[in-house]
């Protein structure tokens, strides 16, 4: 099992170095150009093997914590490619009811978890379960709008945002797992939330960009 343990770190270490380096290129490259697909799909491939291996040491380590973060960091990726995909025409179905409705059981069980670090007195662990908790099943509460939206011209534009912050917030969960490794010197709170705090308004960059008109 130690050895089992030691291969998924190095691949979690190797990956995720991979990730932050594929991360900002695509974020910055021409959307939609070959460069950006092609930088994307590393991307993806890359925090695939992040949140498996992640997912693995958490579990077999009972770090319940860790398990709902690999979960909330992967559903963005996720969440964002299936956009793209239904921005470009496939029809959604099961799937997006599984991926969504998941999500938001586990971030609910993440709300759950954070008020029982609170009774104990545990509350800086307490507080992140509450904020990404909290912040899981906003995202996914906004993907399910977006999927109940009829006027195609709408709902293509959502799509893109929702395409572009999912990759982001999986982006953000990258940076933030690299800060708590890492960064010691930064309060333990701070080096949780410095990645949301800087990375957030990007997002509200392309949506501004993009001038897209708010769901009803």
């Amino acid at each position: 099992m130690k050895s089992i343990l030691l291969f998924s770190l190095y691949l979690h270490i190797a990956a995720g170095t991979l990730s932050l380096i594929a991360g900002p290129l695509a974020l910055f490259a021409t959307k939609g150009g070959q460069r950006h697909i092609l930088i994307g799909k590393v991307f993806l491939y890359s925090m695939t093997l992040v949140f498996f291996s992640a997912l693995f040491n958490a579990i077999v380590k009972e770090m319940t914590f860790l398990t709902m973060m690999a979960v909330f960091s992967y559903y963005n990726i996720l969440a964002g490619i299936r956009a793209l995909y239904l921005r470009r025409g496939v029809q959604q179905g099961w799937l997006d009811v599984l991926l969504h409705g998941t999500t938001i059981v586990v971030m609910g069980s993440f709300l759950l978890f954070g008020a029982r670090q609170f009774s104990m007195g545990h509350y800086p662990i307490g507080f992140l379960s509450f904020f990404f908790g909290l912040i899981g099943v906003s995202n996914a509460h906004g993907y399910i709008k977006v999927l109940r939206i009829k006027e195609p011209r709408l709902r293509r534009s959502r799509l893109l945002l929702s395409h572009i912050s999912g990759l982001t917030g999986g982006f953000i969960a990258s940076i933030t797992a690299f800060s708590v490794q890492t960064m010691g010197f930064m309060p333990n709170v701070l080096q949780w939330l410095w990645p949301t705090f800087v990375f957030v308004p990007v997002i509200i960059y392309w949506k501004r960009k993009t001038q897209l008109p708010e769901t009803t």
